[in-house]
């Protein structure tokens, strides 16, 4: 089976990672999409981020209507800081029978060459790279992009103007961030 794996703080998960996903699967490039909770970004350390409970909640709010995403904790099982060739290599060894691409924004693929062991990502697994406004992506062989009409959201910009972000979000994760104050 093949399955895209997107990885992310999801602080908080937004619409744009949903039709990432969906423009993954209506294309037929993947046949399920895993969300990866990331416990702890190595590029996020000491900036001030949700729990896991509230960021795990979120993420099964969002994916609760379309059963080919799925929510994984396998990182929250993994050694911290979370990183992505550690991942992909528990993953491979996991689900040896399984094909796995990395799905990722032309923002991270642009830094991917700070990423701890990055060349084993790009050397071991196609990476589908969602193409943000105002940034390029050269394809290669095993770069690839997704399909699908391009969304200028991040998780950043809703925190940051969480009044003007109804639209951006599932309106159930907009209904808990409000109920549990995310980002007040």
């Amino acid at each position: 089976m093949k399955i895209g794996l997107l990885f992310g703080t999801f602080d908080p998960i937004h619409l744009g990672h949903i039709q990432i996903g969906q423009s993954l699967l209506d294309a037929k490039l993947v046949e399920k999409i895993w969300f990866i909770i990331t416990p702890l970004n190595p590029f996020k350390k000491g900036k001030k981020i949700s729990s896991i409970k509230d960021r795990f909640a979120m993420v099964s709010i969002a994916v609760k209507k379309q059963k080919k995403f799925i929510i994984s904790d396998i990182e929250l099982n993994l050694e911290l800081p979370s990183y992505t060739s550690n991942t992909l290599r528990y993953i491979k060894q996991k689900y040896p029978k399984d094909d796995f691409v990395v799905i990722m924004g032309s923002d991270s693929y642009l830094s991917i060459s700070k990423w701890q062991d990055s060349q084993y990502i790009l050397d071991n697994f196609e990476i589908y790279v969602y193409q943000r406004p105002g940034q390029t992506v050269k394809l290669s062989s095993n770069i690839i992009h997704i399909p699908g009409k391009q969304m200028d959201i991040s998780s950043s910009y809703i925190r940051n103007n969480l009044s003007l972000s109804r639209g951006l979000l599932d309106s159930e994760v907009l209904e808990y961030i409000n109920k549990n104050a995310l980002y007040h």
